[in-house]
C-alpha cells in the first residue's frame, strides 16, 4: 500500500488515462468520516460515472461517530475510475491504492 492521496498529493498524477476505452480494474482503500454517513458516496460513484464497485471489506460500527473504512474494487474505463478517485479527492476522503494492481493505476 501507499501513501493516502490527499488534496495537496492530486490524484491527477497518476497515470490513468493510457489506452482510452481500456477497462481497467483498480483496488482502493478509503476511509470515510462520519460526517459523510448519511451521504450515499459509494453509490454516488457508480450512478455517477458509471462504474461497477465490488466491496472486498467493510468496517462500519453501529455508532454515528465511527468512521467508515472500505476495501473498493473499482471496475471501469480509465476515465470514470479517474473521476470517481478526483470525487474521492474532491470530498477530502483517504484514499490507498493497491500498488499490486496490474493496470498500473
Amino acid at each position: 500500500m501507499t501513501d493516502p492521496i490527499h488534496t495537496n498529493s492530486p490524484v491527477t498524477n497518476s497515470p490513468i488515462d493510457s489506452e482510452p476505452g481500456h477497462r481497467s480494474q483498480v483496488r482502493v482503500r478509503i476511509r470515510v468520516p462520519s460526517n459523510y454517513r448519511p451521504d450515499p458516496v459509494i453509490s454516488t460513484i457508480i450512478s455517477r460515472f458509471g462504474l461497477t464497485v465490488n466491496v472486498l471489506a467493510a468496517l462500519l460500527g453501529s455508532d454515528q461517530e465511527s468512521d467508515g473504512w472500505f476495501d473498493l474494487e473499482l471496475s471501469g474505463s480509465n476515465a470514470q475510475i479517474q473521476s470517481a478517485l478526483l470525487y474521492f479527492n474532491d470530498l477530502d476522503l483517504e484514499v490507498w491504492r493497491d500498488d499490486g494492481d496490474p493496470d498500473g493505476i
